[in-house]
């Protein structure tokens, strides 16, 4: 896509969104040599998202077994036809319209009853009766007590809406120096409903939440992502203050240590705090950390309400902050627009719940599935594009890890070769950004004292078997350049993954970006370690003397190769990049 500006060819999309009732993809764009920013429409091949079920497992959107559900509900009742179809084809609109690749079970869910609440209110208790959770039979009557009430206005469409001359959200900062102005929210926004039915969340009382909402949580999420490679350890929280439709705060957590985004938040707005609504995309927390809680300077403050997205997962919060909050008078929702907060954390998240980071396994072929020639050249089978956006996901990674034979093979730095601010990183464009820990898998400490990766400054770690620390003089050589050497247990003659993934999750590494050769990478895949491929392909044929992406044993049936999931795919350049999740995640082998 050129840029309209200086003509540049590279752009990249910071946001993207369904348009025009679905029919097209609006895309904002930066220009990547002037840094100006333009906004594209273009035609959109609509695809279903997969369907996240109660049990985590995914399926493909069916609209049969949607149009099944809802006329077993409404199964002798006096509904047309024509209606029902109707109905359903409502549905799958809100579905497709949400822009999202995966959507809940539980969401589809709450726009079905919503259908049903205007279709036949029986219809509606049929299957409200069955779809959710009731803790007694009080809060079943409270449910069917309001079917007698008037039936709520239906908002209009999103393509409506826009029809209306609804202004959209007014930039909230300058990107040269970070300076924000007031901003005022869309007028006509309050009091609108959402596309996408409300969560229950832990509230005894759930509001309807309103466009107004979802909106503000958005701009929320949007600040937490400017701490995407500054925040580590801590996760990438954002925070928005309103009173009425009027934005009077906000503030995003940069830096471990620093102020959390709510307290910046709370400074900005001042005395416009008190009475006011609150919107942090993680639950506040109620611990004594390196900061003091959240929760009391939002007592202190003397807010009237906090919506939150997510629950933290850390145990010292998870939940507390919500009831600390409730005790004090606050009102608190949470649970709006929960899987895109969890997104932007999963590392932190599956640090907390399981002591783990998050594993992506960074990976480059030919369109042939070759890495590097039978010679082992490989550079470069990708374009430059798509090696500036690996820097972007190094500088978001709290480590690299490597294997000893990539070290040995292609000696490469491992580094972020990106000013601060490019890298997404607090501070000025002459400013070095943060380094990630470069993690060696080496059980022999074969590792080169004069190897690139350790003059790429940032610490770098050495994982290596017991019986390796007997070669006292490889290791004096190595600890003498400041390598940390560390031993890690050996299953079968290699180092156990599992045990070097425990102790990362202890020294509090989050997403571990692995860059590694098919060994390393293919064990990882093998035994389900990896959460996450992020897979750049070039248009070029290596031929079959080619190296290979993975070294996998192969199934012995195509029922049992091993599936992924495609959530992305961008072009960057000539090339592709894919990310792919695992569509089953067994239980990882035991002992590695």
């Amino acid at each position: 896509m050129h840029c309209p500006f200086c003509g540049h060819v590279e752009t990249k999309v910071t946001d993207s969104r369904l348009a025009g009732e679905g029919r097209q993809i609006r895309r904002r764009r930066e220009c990547l040599k002037c840094g100006e920013r333009f906004t594209t429409f273009e035609s959109a091949e609509l695809v279903m998202p997969m369907v996240i079920k109660g049990d985590r497992g995914r399926e493909a959107f069916d609209e049969g077994k949607l149009r099944a559900g809802m006329e077993k509900a409404l199964e002798k009742r006096p509904v047309p036809r024509e209606q029902i179809d109707e109905a359903v084809s409502r549905v799958v609109h809100k579905v497709r319209s949400l822009g999202d690749r995966e959507v809940s079970a539980r969401a589809i869910g709450e726009l079905v009853m919503e259908e049903l609440r205007h279709l036949d209110e029986v219809a509606y208790v049929r299957f409200a009766s069955v779809y959710r959770h009731f803790e007694d039979v009080e809060a079943f009557h409270e449910e069917i007590s309001g079917c007698g009430a008037p039936a709520r206005r239906r908002r209009p469409s999103r393509a409506g809406a826009s029809a209306t001359g609804r202004a959209p959200w007014t930039a909230i900062s300058c990107r040269c120096c970070r300076r924000s102005p007031r901003p005022t929210m869309p007028p006509g926004a309050r009091g609108r409903r959402n596309d996408r039915a409300p969560r229950r969340s832990e509230v005894a009382a759930v509001s309807a939440l309103s466009e107004l909402d979802r909106e503000a949580m958005q701009r929320a999420l949007g600040l937490a992502e400017r701490g995407l490679a500054s925040t580590d350890p801590n996760p990438r929280v954002g925070c928005v203050i309103t009173q009425g439709e009027r934005i009077v705060g906000e503030g995003w957590h940069e830096r471990a240590g620093e102020a959390h985004a709510e307290v910046k938040a709370l400074e900005a707005a001042g005395a416009q705090a008190a009475g006011a609504t609150v919107y942090v995309t993680l639950e506040p927390c109620s611990h004594h950390g390196r900061t003091p809680p959240c929760v009391e300077a939002l007592l202190e403050a003397r807010v009237a309400r906090v919506v939150y997205a997510a629950t933290d997962p850390n145990p010292e919060v998870n939940g507390r902050g919500a009831a600390a909050l409730r005790e004090g008078g606050v009102e608190v929702e949470g649970g709006l627009l929960e899987r895109e907060a969890l997104e932007l954390n999963c590392g932190f998240v599956k640090r907390m719940r399981e002591g783990r980071p998050w594993v992506r396994v960074k990976l480059a072929m030919s369109l042939d599935g070759r890495t590097a020639l039978g010679t082992g050249e490989s550079r470069w089978i990708t374009g430059e594009a798509a090696r500036e956006d690996v820097q972007q996901w190094r500088a978001r990674s709290s480590a690299i890890l490597t294997g000893i034979g990539t070290v040995l093979a292609d000696d490469p730095m491992l580094d972020v070769r990106l000013p601060a601010e490019a890298a997404g990183q607090p501070g000025t464009a002459a400013e070095s950004p943060r380094q990630p820990l470069r993690v060696v898998l080496d059980s022999h400490l074969r590792t080169p004292p004069g190897a690139r990766l350790l003059t790429g400054g940032g610490e770098v770690m050495v994982l290596t078997a017991q019986s390796s620390l007997k070669d006292v003089q490889s290791g004096m050589r190595l600890t003498a350049r400041g390598v940390r050497i560390e031993t890690v247990p050996e299953v079968n003659g290699r180092l156990s993954l599992g045990a070097a993934l425990d102790r990362l999750g202890e020294l509090e590494i989050n997403e571990l970006q692995v860059e590694a050769g098919p060994t390393v990478a293919g064990e990882l895949v093998r035994h389900s370690l990896a959460d996450e491929l992020l897979l750049y392909v070039a248009p070029r044929l290596l031929g079959d003397e080619a190296r290979p992406l993975l070294e996998l044993p192969a199934p012995a049936f195509l029922s049992e190769a091993r599936a992924f999931t495609l959530i992305e795919i961008v072009q960057l350049g000539d090339d592709l990049r894919l990310r792919l999740r695992p569509r089953v995640a067994p239980a990882p082998a035991a002992g590695v």
